[in-house]
């Protein structure tokens, strides 16, 4: 009798596990790029021909300037946040963040914008 009664008690659970988990679980993606307007504006960039005084005008003031030989090297930074958050049932939460910067750099000599990368 203690045999026969095993079976049903995983068919229950097998069959409870079925029918409640699929609608307890949720997954959630969020990402966020501040400021945008520093990756657009450099993409309108012509080398050799832009002023450095439309950076000033397009994106503010620059991060850091740095003096060299060459010219200036102007940067802006871009912070980008991701967030990963996967919950199931009330036992189960994963929540995974990261954040990430990039530095927009443009080479200033003679006045234009000589070079732009990204660090």
């Amino acid at each position: 009798m203690r045999r026969a009664r095993l079976p049903r008690l995983a068919t229950t659970l097998i069959l409870l596990a079925v029918t409640l988990v699929p609608g307890c679980i949720a997954y959630e993606r969020s990402q966020s790029v501040v400021p945008d307007r520093v990756a657009k504006a450099s993409d309108g960039v012509q080398l050799g021909k832009t002023p450095g005084s439309w950076l000033i005008e397009t994106l503010g003031a620059p991060d850091s300037i740095q003096s060299g030989d060459g010219g200036d090297v102007w940067r802006y930074a871009v912070d980008t946040s991701a967030r990963t958050t996967l919950q199931a049932l009330p036992l189960i939460h994963v929540a995974v963040a990261s954040e990430q910067q990039t530095q927009f750099c443009f080479e200033i000599t003679d006045g234009v914008i000589a070079r732009q990368w990204r660090e």
